[in-house]
């Protein structure tokens, strides 16, 4: 009797240091200290919702909780995620309820995310290895980890048609290449030498987001991405909603020559200037690379873009980078629901493009506008979206870019990360000079830069 009260007991403990071990992440997670995965946010926000239902069918149920943990702890070795006692645990506790009716359902969807949660670490340790050029015994790792991912989906019912671990078995010469510095296959370097630092670059299928208010500097950035990829030999598509063709054509030959636009907005070029703009064009010509600007009157949609696109494609035979100025002068493809709001609107759009991304795998910059009342502020959050900071939700990584009052007087802009999914290091800021009003210059490769353009 003794022992059957202190397995019960003990039972009791998981679950409750469970409770005790989510809740508190969840807290942690609501109030921005803590940021975690999407992925793991569904992994322990179904477990408090069994342990919740648990505790209380059973509040009656008293124990110092310093106990309780110590308990739970010793009963799972340490390891509060231990799939197969937390499904014994929690059959045991949730067979004393008859009228419980979606145990399995709810054990199914918790071995679900176990296998795919346990599969999902075993796959970013064989990439970190093929990224470090050990390829020791990574095809028995992989085929190990396969089997433990196919058994587990027979099990509830997946299919693993095209699925992650048997592509990465198929694909290890594709990362030797990727290791290799094969062009087909890397990161488009974005020039801007901190972002450059941060992302590693753009990749394929990625949609990145760029926050600022009206004449920040969004535009001139995406300029900036799509220039340092064109001059390294890529194809880019440029798209413009906000301003027209020409105006990004003089704003794109100012870069190139770091002659000021206004020289070419006004016709005033001097023999000199025309000099420099032939050799700089000849130059950028020799390196085999396109920057094609695309302009489309406010109130386009996705699918136009999508459309352009494949003509693109079909004409160069490629399109490597994408950037659209901007999110908030599109209008959905799909017709607005009745009713719907701003917010709804801006999400809808910022969802296709993430789509046109994956369909077309090439990375997409695109910007979005801030508040009017974030204008001067030295750093920018989610808070700052105007209408809505669904973007930010949709893309990989989200930019934003901002000026105070000092620094209009110097001509400095300030960049910074609000969000990266992918681990960036999104701490700190950094200061992007602009020269003539032209490019813009990243703070620590601001002499070498120079020198080298």
């Amino acid at each position: 009797m003794k022992n059957q009260y202190y397995n019960y007991r003990a039972e009791r403990a998981i679950l409750i240091a469970l409770f005790e071990r989510t809740s508190l992440m969840m807290k942690l997670f609501n109030s921005g200290e803590l940021k975690i995965d999407y992925f793991y946010m569904d992994f322990h926000k179904l477990l408090l919702e069994m342990v919740i239902d648990v505790l209380r069918k059973h509040d009656n149920f008293e124990i110092n909780k310093k106990v309780l943990f110590e308990l739970a702890m010793e009963e799972l070795e340490g390891d509060v995620q231990n799939y197969q006692m937390l499904k014994k645990v929690i059959t045991k506790i949730y067979e004393q309820d008859a009228q419980y009716k979606n145990l399995q359902y709810r054990i199914g969807k918790l071995k679900e995310l176990y296998i795919r949660r346990t599969t999902y670490f075993g796959i970013e340790s064989i990439v970190d290895k093929i990224s470090q050029n050990n390829f020791k015994d990574i095809e028995e790792e992989i085929k190990e980890l396969n089997h433990l991912y196919t058994k587990g989906v027979d099990s509830i019912g997946g299919d693993t048609e095209g699925e992650v671990v048997t592509d990465l078995i198929k694909n290890i010469k594709l990362y030797k290449r990727m290791s290799s510095g094969d062009k087909d296959l890397s990161s488009i370097p974005i020039g801007v030498g901190w972002l450059q630092r941060s992302l590693g670059g753009s990749y394929n299928g990625e949609t990145y987001v760029i926050l600022g208010f009206a004449k920040s500097g969004k535009s001139l950035l995406l300029l900036e991405i799509g220039y340092q990829a064109a001059r390294r030999g890529y194809v880019v598509a440029h798209f413009t909603i906000e301003m027209p063709k020409q105006y990004c054509i003089n704003r794109f030959y100012s870069r190139m020559t770091k002659i000021p636009a206004d020289k070419f907005k006004n016709a005033d070029l001097s023999k000199s200037d025309y000099r420099v703009l032939k050799k700089k064009a000849k130059s950028f010509a020799s390196k085999g690379g396109k920057y094609h600007i695309v302009s489309f009157p406010r109130g386009c949609k996705p699918c136009q873009i999508e459309k352009k696109l494949y003509r693109l494609i079909e004409g160069y035979g490629r399109v490597d980078l994408v950037t659209i100025d901007y999110l908030n002068d599109m209008l959905p493809s799909k017709e607005t629901r009745k009713g719907s709001k701003e917010w709804d609107v801006i999400g809808d759009i910022s969802w296709e493009i993430v789509g046109i991304a994956k369909s077309l795998n090439i990375p997409i910059w695109t910007a979005n506008q801030a508040k009017k009342e974030a204008e001067g502020k030295a750093i920018l959050t989610a808070k700052d979206f105007a209408f809505s900071s669904i973007p930010m939700q949709h893309a990989n990584a989200t930019i934003y870019i901002t000026q105070t009052m000092e620094d209009k007087n110097e001509e400095i802009r300030r960049i910074g990360f609000i969000m990266s999914r992918d681990g960036a290091d999104v701490s700190g800021q950094d200061m992007l000079y602009g020269v003539d009003k032209c490019c813009m210059i990243n703070s620590v490769d601001r002499k070498r830069r120079m020198l080298s353009d």
